[in-house]
């Protein structure tokens, strides 16, 4: 079950390709009673169909490097960077579809980043050295994108969190210097004529079940989204 649940983000972008396929033997009998008995491992979730690059090919801007890097100032204030994780991209690929329309909404240009693995599945289960390798090849990635200049931002808080703690903690001084917003954190950071562009009024009463690491690495989180969702 360890080495299954290590390697899920190994296994999840090629999964994803296929994902009725896949879906499909995941919901078999057989498959179901090998996965409970053999490995441990109940109730496989489900992966995102239509998948992540069927949903958001017109509202996300293609990721080109060069191209990002000859915009001026001005315009790299427009675009917003979205790091992928395993857990949204591949099993709830609605968050991120709805992210990325909410980005367009606010009258800015989300880019989505090609998939680079977090780790966290490796480090919880205590697989250290694969975990080290992970971090130094994603932090390489991302220290290159962090010259670029424009904001970085992800959708699952825990795996935000593991890039500022295991990570600093791991590599120390090698982690390198660049950031990676929660999607909390962004949206406290947007100036009040980007919440104008946007109408939300609606008398429905909505209720937030925050994140455990959020909620002890950035203890005022459930206030933020409280003034966060007035603000709209």
């Amino acid at each position: 079950k360890d080495y299954f649940v290590a390697n899920v983000e190994r296994l999840a972008p090629g999964l994803a390709k296929l994902p009725r396929l896949a879906n499909a033997l995941l919901d078999l009998s057989a498959v179901k009673y090998i996965l409970r008995e053999w490995v441990g491992y109940v109730d496989a979730p489900q992966l995102s169909f239509p998948p992540l690059n069927e949903r958001v090919s017109a509202l996300s801007s293609q990721y080109d490097y060069e191209r990002l890097t000859n915009l001026d100032a001005s315009e790299k204030a427009q675009y917003v960077l979205i790091v992928q994780d395993p857990f949204t991209s591949f099993y709830d690929a609605e968050s991120v579809d709805s992210t990325l329309k909410f980005i367009h909404g606010l009258g800015l240009k989300p880019v989505l980043l090609p998939f680079s693995p977090n780790g966290k599945p490796q480090h919880v289960k205590g697989f250290l050295q694969a975990f080290e390798k992970t971090a130094r090849s994603t932090s390489a990635f991302l220290n290159k994108i962090a010259q670029l200049e424009i904001p970085m931002l992800g959708i699952d808080a825990s795996l935000v969190l593991c890039y500022r703690d295991e990570y600093t903690k791991l590599l120390g001084q090698d982690r390198g210097d660049f950031s990676v917003l929660s999607l909390t954190e962004w949206l406290m950071s947007l100036p009040s004529e980007r919440y104008r562009m946007v109408e939300a009024d609606t008398p429905e009463v909505y209720h937030l079940f925050a994140h455990c690491s959020e909620k002890t690495a950035l203890p005022t989180t459930e206030v933020d989204w409280q003034m966060i969702f007035s603000k709209f």
